[in-house]
């Protein structure tokens, strides 16, 4: 299913939207819909990762840095 939805662009976001499209090949409806898909994505995994850090630091990770020396 698909739905359209009206956005408006001041023109400098306009140019550097068709210019990232030309860049690597897409057309600017397709580089809208990856950044949306890709900024919806971050908001999840953070919101998930801010739900895990209490149970992190109760573990003894404090940091990211702790995390990469226990996997590492």
């Amino acid at each position: 299913m698909s739905t359209s939805v009206t956005v408006s662009l001041n023109d400098e976001t306009q140019r550097l939207l068709e210019k990232e499209g030309q860049r690597i090949g897409k057309d600017t409806v397709d580089l809208i819909q990856d950044i949306v898909q890709r900024h919806l994505r971050y908001q999840k995994f953070m919101g998930l990762r801010e739900k895990a850090i209490p149970y992190a630091r109760k573990a003894g990770f404090h940091t990211e840095e702790d995390v990469f020396k226990h996997i590492s």
